[in-house]
């Protein structure tokens, strides 16, 4: 803010909000000068006239008025004086406003006036510290100046050759990005090929593992049911011999027999004949089942031996592929890990070049901003050294606030005290006036109450 229009003090003007010397009085004064007088008179408009009426066939003497004429009489005035009570109390009521109101606008005038005087000695005071260490902040502002644009130009030479470096390292890192890329391409390619080799041989061994746990189960079941054949086979024949010897006795006992029948030699005969023929069967029957079992269990572990054998080569394959899927990830990690380890190098050499470059462009524009507050201070000292009659203009003005500020004060004190006087000359109209409202509020509820309570 300018000095001009940091302080206008309206030189030998009255506040804002005028009091009219008619209207306040000073402390010699009379309070009831302020208030206009109440005129005793009522006018006729007021109080309405009262009719006296009159009883018919009788006439009222002239010397002698009747009790109704003089009851009316003493209403007209008590009327006429409550009416003069109520409008001197109003009126008292309006001016103690009015007053009041008058003292609190000329008391914020006051406080106004006080302030602006106070801001404009604050601004007085700067100027003449400002003029009398003019060469001073000349020299001193002067020399931070040259510093701070040393150090902005240090800063900015300082960005540039950062800045420099810094496309510089990207061009290379660029650059060793794309040859790192080509040089590792047959490796990863290579390495992708070998690990595919080693996933389809840890397939098939996992096939032939499981074609082998198969074959083992055939294996097992095949022994299982040849010796359940050739033994179910064996229990046959013995069956068979058996009924052989009951047939071969009972023959022996017939030929023995003289007493036998004739006919029960021959079918004896011809039963152990049958029984020998079921035997020689049973052990032909034997002979088959052993060897169509064996044949069944030597040829199922026999695919076994050949499915083990496969086994065993898709293991030897699957080790075979791994470990050169192993040793190829392995070359291509080492490959890669030396060709980030290269591009991070210049990374770091680019991360650093971008915090040196921060650092820098954060010094200059510190050292900016201070050569912006200096130059406000010198701007400052030049505009108050070539521009006295400002000062002196000030200095005239603070004057004249002063002196209206006194007279302010004085007008502050004036209405204070008229205030007080009038308050305690009106007080007993005021509270007349309060008294008569409330009796007529509590008439009008005891009337309510009535009304309601006679209803």
């Amino acid at each position: 803010m300018d000095d001009q229009d940091a302080f206008d003090i309206r030189e030998g003007a009255a506040p804002s909000e005028e009091v009219d010397a008619r209207e306040i009085p000073s402390t010699h004064e009379n309070v009831t000068d302020v208030v206009e007088p109440v005129s005793a008179e009522v006018p006729r408009e007021a109080v309405p006239d009262i009719e006296v009426p009159t009883v018919e066939g009788e006439s009222l003497d002239d010397d002698e008025e009747s009790p109704l004429a003089t009851a009316g009489r003493d209403a007209t005035a008590v009327a006429n004086n409550m009416s003069l009570q109520l409008k001197e109390g109003i009126e008292a009521i309006r001016n103690v406003r009015e007053i009041s109101r008058q003292h609190s606008t000329a008391r914020a005038q006051l406080e106004e006036l006080r302030r602006e005087l106070e801001d404009a000695m604050r601004i007085l005071d700067h100027r003449v510290q400002i003029e009398r260490s003019y060469d001073q902040i000349v020299a001193e502002q002067t020399a931070n100046i040259n510093e701070a644009k040393a150090e902005s130009d240090a800063a900015q030479a300082r960005i540039n050759q950062l800045t420099s470096e810094r496309s510089q390292l990207s061009s290379r890192l660029q650059a060793l990005k794309v040859h790192n890329e080509e040089n590792l391409r047959p490796y990863k390619n290579l390495m992708d090929t070998t690990k595919g080799r080693a996933d389809d041989a840890a397939e098939a061994l996992v096939d032939a593992r499981r074609n082998v746990r198969n074959a083992e189960t055939q294996a097992t079941e095949a022994t299982r049911r040849r010796e359940q054949s050739i033994a179910a086979a064996n229990r046959t024949v013995d069956n068979a011999q058996e009924r052989v010897r009951r047939v071969q006795t009972e023959l022996d006992k017939l030929s023995g027999d003289a007493e036998a029948p004739i006919t029960a030699l021959p079918k004896m005969r011809d039963a152990l004949v049958s029984e020998r023929a079921h035997l020689d069967t049973a052990r032909e029957d034997l002979e088959r089942i052993t060897a169509e079992s064996q044949a069944a269990v030597e040829e199922a572990q026999t695919r076994l031996f050949s499915l083990k054998q496969v086994y065993e080569a898709s293991e030897r394959v699957a080790e075979e592929t791994k470990r050169e899927a192993t040793e190829r990830r392995n070359e291509y990690d080492r490959l890669y890990k030396q060709a980030k380890a290269a591009e991070n190098e210049l990374e770091n050499a680019i991360k650093e070049r971008n915090q040196g470059i921060a650092e820098a462009e954060k010094q200059r524009d510190e050292a900016e901003k201070r050569i912006d507050e200096y130059q406000v201070i010198l701007n400052e000292a030049n505009d108050i050294h070539e521009t006295p009659e400002m000062t002196e203009q000030l200095r005239r003005r603070i004057t004249a606030g002063q002196a209206e500020l006194e007279r302010q004060d004085r007008e502050v004190k004036n209405l204070a005290q008229s205030e007080r006087t009038l308050r305690e000359s009106t007080r007993t109209k005021r509270i007349a006036v309060i008294a008569l409202v409330v009796g007529a509020i509590a008439l009008i509820l005891v009337l309510l109450i009535w009304f309601i309570a006679t209803r």
